[in-house]
């Protein structure tokens, strides 16, 4: 089953800079994609209108957080 995916990305103010959306079988892909944009740092992750989770590169290590709430 397809679904659609939105990546919401935030800047250091958490104001919404951009919006990506995708159609994906799973939520992995969606992850990399934010994964490998490196120009932000908080990122939603919506899936067919419902918001699975909030995600936040370290700028110290560069490893994800991954949280239910910003």
């Amino acid at each position: 089953m397809t679904h659609v995916y939105r990546l919401r990305y935030y800047d250091e103010n958490d104001l919404p800079t951009r919006e990506i959306e995708f159609e994906s079988e799973d939520a992995n892909q969606a992850f990399f994609r934010a994964e490998r944009d490196a120009g932000s740092s908080k990122v939603e992750l919506w899936q067919d209108g419902r918001r699975l989770c909030f995600m936040q590169k370290s700028i110290e290590d560069g490893l994800w957080t991954v949280r239910d709430e910003r």
